[in-house]
């Protein structure tokens, strides 16, 4: 039986979009991983997603993908201008990326509520191994305090994890039997419930397996 849990989170006015001026692909990748180093691994290239702009025309936050080889990790990052020069100011995450498993590898939205800004960061996490697999999809609101990103909620649109019961030989996890998974989803909505003409950000949870 479906479990429904409703909880108001917050108040938003009507999401908005904007645009400036961004850092090329070349200039964003170089310098955020100039930024991250080798702190996780040595990284072998990074991508953005599409920019949206900060509080100001010289701030611009993505989502930066990073690959390490086997392994790939999404961020979300602060990109500040002094000039014409652009730098990584602050940078969230990591959160795992497997682009063979499918997935949204990570995208930023922008809202205003009570005269503030916010950025919706979704992206999906997958992790599979011998026994397990999981598989979150992610929902992270921040807003931006000066140069630094400051996460004020955190949620899953989506969640399946799957366990495998008995060990039947073999030489990997799929010598696994399949068992029993336990999956949630979460709708995310911006919707004028009490009808006051202010949108609320409302979440409904569905739990099943």
């Amino acid at each position: 039986m479906n479990k429904f849990r409703w909880i108001a989170l917050f108040a938003f006015a009507a999401a908005a979009s904007s645009q400036g001026a961004f850092p090329d692909a070349p200039t964003a990748a170089k310098v955020f991983l100039e930024k991250i180093g080798e702190r996780y691994g040595e990284p072998e290239g990074a991508a953005t997603s599409e920019f949206v702009e900060g509080e100001t025309p010289d701030q611009a936050l993505a989502a930066v993908r990073v690959s390490y080889g086997y392994s790939t990790e999404v961020y979300l990052a602060l990109f500040v201008r002094d000039g014409r020069r652009w730098d990584v100011a602050d940078f969230g995450g990591p959160v795992n990326y497997m682009p063979e498993m499918g997935g949204d590898e990570g995208t930023v939205s922008r809202v205003r509520f009570a005269g503030r800004t916010y950025y919706i960061f979704t992206c999906t996490e997958s992790s599979y191994g011998s026994g397990m697999g999981t598989e979150y999809d992610y929902f992270l609101l921040y807003r931006v305090a000066g140069e630094k990103l400051v996460k004020t909620f955190e949620g899953e649109t989506g969640a399946r994890e799957d366990y495998y019961s008995r060990w039947y030989g073999g030489d990997d996890s799929s010598a696994w039997e399949y068992g029993a998974y336990v999956e949630r989803t979460t709708d995310f909505t911006f919707d004028d419930v009490d009808g006051n003409g202010t949108a609320e950000l409302w979440a409904l949870t569905r739990k099943r397996g």
